[in-house]
């Protein structure tokens, strides 16, 4: 009962910090809703989605969806973690206004500097942005850490055989604003 009140009230706050103007989370219970953002393909072709998971004390952690599987793995540390519970999906009615930007280790601050990305979650009170990397020929969701990082060591981290994996150039999540078809400024 505890662990429902906390994450009702963990979501909540959350989603009050989110830049919200065009993207939305929906809870994932195994079907893939029409709005879904599409985050790119798999090895086969098929559709991947951007998923959070709640992991308790580890936080809110990014994790690739695939269709037709109710579980998800994350990130947590060194370590990959499974769930089929508290798992959102990223979804918006544009899908334009989401854009995927090639950064790496050492630049991400900067590239990143004057654009809004879009926020995937906190571990260990620190804000985590969504990235994605191709490896092995799927493209796979994983966390970047970038909050506590010196400015030069930003990282993504994402599951790959049920192994947690590091990358050191990868791509990073933006809302774009398609009125002018530009990236929207921080407020």
């Amino acid at each position: 009962m505890i662990r429902s009140i906390t994450l009702v009230v963990f979501l909540l706050a959350y989603k009050s910090f989110c830049y919200q103007t065009d993207y939305y989370w929906k809870d994932y219970t195994g079907i893939i809703p029409d709005d879904a953002f599409i985050a790119g393909h798999d090895y086969n072709g098929e559709n991947i989605y951007v998923g959070l998971v709640y992991l308790g004390a580890e936080g809110i952690i990014p994790a690739t969806i695939t269709p037709g599987e109710k579980n998800t793995y994350a990130a947590a540390g060194s370590d990959s973690v499974k769930s089929q519970n508290y798992i959102q999906i990223l979804c918006n009615q544009h899908p334009g206004s989401l854009k995927w930007i090639p950064v790496n280790k050492t630049d991400f601050h900067f590239i990143t500097m004057h654009k809004q990305l879009v926020r995937g979650g906190i571990q260990n009170s620190n804000w985590l942005h969504i990235g994605r990397i191709n490896h092995q020929g799927s493209l796979i969701v994983g966390k970047i850490m970038s909050g506590r990082a010196p400015i030069n060591d930003a990282f993504m981290s994402y599951v790959y055989n049920e192994d947690v994996k590091k990358a050191n150039s990868f791509e990073t999540l933006t809302f774009v604003n398609l009125e002018d078809n530009e990236l929207i400024e921080p407020k």
